[in-house]
C-alpha cells in the first residue's frame, strides 16, 4: 500500500504535482493559483491553508480547491457505458 503524501504547502503541491484551483463566487470566474511564482517569491514553504486570494477582476476573495495530477490513461471520454451492450 503507498504511502500517504503530505500536501501542506506550495511547495508541496508542487512536488506531487497537484495545482490549487481559485473560483470566485461574486463573479464566477476560475482561476488557477500561480504556485511557481509564489514558491520563486520565496512562498515555497508557505501553507496553503493560510493563503488568501482575491480576483483580480472584481477582488473578491477566492474559494480554493485542490486537484489532484491528471491521468494520462487511455484516450476515452471518461465515462464508462453501463449499457449491457456488449
Amino acid at each position: 500500500m503507498p504511502s500517504p503524501i503530505r500536501l501542506e504547502t506550495v511547495a508541496d503541491l508542487l512536488e506531487h504535482d497537484h495545482t490549487l484551483a481559485l473560483f470566485c463566487p461574486r463573479c464566477k470566474r476560475w482561476s488557477e493559483a500561480p504556485l511557481a511564482a509564489l514558491t520563486n517569491r520565496g512562498q515555497g514553504a508557505a501553507p496553503i491553508a493560510r493563503l488568501r486570494f482575491r480576483c483580480v477582476r472584481c477582488g473578491g476573495e477566492g474559494e480554493r480547491q485542490l486537484r489532484p495530477p491528471t491521468t494520462h490513461g487511455p484516450a476515452t471520454a471518461g465515462w464508462i457505458c453501463s449499457s449491457g451492450a456488449s
